[in-house]
């Protein structure tokens, strides 16, 4: 008798200069000051991730860092620009990790396709 083991192979769903989205984590770039070096979350600790839209209060002018240490933003010196920002809620977790992306129309499908945004 065979036995198979299921494995999963990591396939990119999107990708620009601030984010990597596959089918098994987000990659934020430029996350930690000051090194700028990237974290990775794997899905399965997301509780949700909900949009907004830019403004004073949810960060639109935050390029990097946090202000009330509720909400982490990775760098990104044209979030003032952007229309969106992903405000990412883990498991068990108290800090909210807040994105934004260069194409947020397809990043809200494939989420959405993910069901890991919240309607």
């Amino acid at each position: 008798k065979q036995e198979f083991e299921a494995v999963m192979v990591e396939e990119t769903l999107y990708e620009d200069k601030l984010i990597k989205i596959t089918n098994q984590s987000i990659l934020l770039k430029k996350y930690y000051f000051p090194t700028l070096k990237s974290k990775d979350i794997p899905n399965i600790t997301i509780d949700y991730i909900k949009v907004a839209k830019p403004t004073l209060l949810t960060g639109k002018f935050r390029y990097l860092g946090t202000s009330d240490l509720t909400r982490w933003f990775p760098m990104d010196f044209l979030r003032s620009k952007r229309d969106t920002i992903f405000i990412l809620h883990r498991k068990n977790k108290r800090i909210q990790v807040c994105f934004t992306v260069e194409d947020s129309q397809k990043v809200k499908e494939i989420l959405e396709k993910e069901n890991l945004l919240l309607k």
